[in-house]
């Protein structure tokens, strides 16, 4: 049962970026306050149940490491 990995949506940053540009325009960026955002409390995760160890042996690990050796390559190619 191979659910495979979703495809990335680069395409949602870019979106992001002109739609704040198009809401603040013509205020300074002095005058823009970032609030902070604040995190909700981590659970305690605890122990793995059986399920979730049964879930670890049908996943395709050559799929997810060529992935992200993949995603890998793109950052490193973007010089971060």
């Amino acid at each position: 049962m191979s659910r495979g990995i979703k495809p990335l949506d680069l395409d949602e940053e870019e979106e992001t970026e002109s739609g704040q540009q198009s809401a603040v325009s013509g205020q300074p960026d002095a005058a823009i306050e970032a609030k902070p955002k604040k995190r909700k409390a981590k659970a305690p995760r605890g122990e793995p149940t059986e399920a979730d160890l049964a879930a670890l042996d049908g996943t395709n690990w050559d799929e997810i490491k060529a992935e992200a050796d993949a995603l890998r390559s793109r950052l490193n190619s973007m010089g971060a």
